[in-house]
């Protein structure tokens, strides 16, 4: 199932936090214009992997922004592994997180001495329901090479409270909620990972040009495993498929000058399963990269 993405939407629609209408959330984040990236091949890593315990920082990969806002969308994948079992997630459910690097607040907030401070806000949108942004904020505080070194959710009691939801479930939420991005965001850090600028398809729809319906640039993240997803569509399929171990059984490496990667490289690489560090299996060494232009 395809929908059209969170931030698409946003240009004609409104954002609610528990049935309450959010004034000028779109036009915030589209006047501000974050680099756009569709992280499903990231989503499907965390949410089909078998692994239980996940730590923000540790299963993330280095957490250094590549640009001081960024757009991080993803739709859940068909089958999901949560409190130890498989079941099936909503058709089309999709997440959002809108990170950026946000000193003042976040330094205030976190008291804590750091190279880089984050701020995350969280976003939903389930099937035929309006956007909705989640009641909290998530900070982080992270060290010059991208370690994390605390983070917190800061949320807004009154709602909190209306939605029945305590704060356990609150942090724990916007743990899951998180885990995704940051994915991406360490994926990206990785020397042997590329990212890809995708052009949107014209709107040849006139009743979706009638009511101001906008599509955006956005950027995909190419790992070297099974080659690299052309579409959100293949990568979502992927994710519904017992072949998408690959991406499951991936996971981040760093090499440092007293053990670098084949005697001369170091940093953080994206090492896939079937791989193994082998020259003869493959070993795709590719410059990081990602386009700065906005385009839309």
């Amino acid at each position: 199932m395809t929908v059209r993405r969170i931030y698409d939407r946003l240009a004609t629609e409104d954002a609610y936090q528990l049935g309450v209408k959010v004034p000028k959330v779109a036009d915030v984040v589209l006047s501000r214009a974050p680099i756009r990236v569709a992280c499903d091949n990231a989503a499907s890593w965390f949410w089909t992997s078998t692994q239980n315990d996940w730590t923000l920082g540790d299963d993330t990969g280095p957490i250094r922004l590549p640009f001081d806002e960024m757009w991080f969308e993803w739709e859940m994948p068909m089958r999901i592994y949560a409190d130890h079992e498989w079941g099936d997630s909503p058709a089309g459910y999709a997440m959002a997180c809108y990170l950026r690097r946000s000193e003042h607040v976040a330094r205030d907030m976190l008291n804590v001495k750091a190279h880089e401070y984050l701020t995350a806000t969280l976003i939903v949108a389930a099937p035929g329901a309006p956007i909705g942004l989640m009641p909290w904020s998530a900070l982080l505080a992270v060290d010059r090479d991208g370690a994390l070194i605390k983070w917190s959710v800061f949320y807004d009691q009154d709602a909190v409270h209306l939605g029945g939801m305590t704060e356990n479930q609150c942090h724990n939420t916007a743990h899951d909620h998180l885990m995704p991005a940051l994915i991406a965001v360490g994926m990206m850090n990785c020397k042997n990972v590329s990212v890809r600028e995708v052009q949107p398809a014209p709107i040849r729809n006139r009743a979706q040009r009638k009511r101001g319906e906008m599509r955006f640039s956005y950027h995909v993240i190419e790992l070297p495993t099974k080659g690299a997803s052309k579409s959100r569509a293949e990568a979502r399929r992927e994710a519904g498929e017992a072949n998408a171990l690959h991406l499951v059984r991936g996971h981040f490496k760093t090499y440092t000058g007293e053990a670098p990667l084949f005697g001369s490289r170091t940093g953080t690489y994206w090492w896939g399963w079937h791989e193994r560090g082998s020259v003869e299996s493959g070993v795709s060494l590719h410059d990081y990269s990602v386009a700065t232009q906005d385009a839309r």
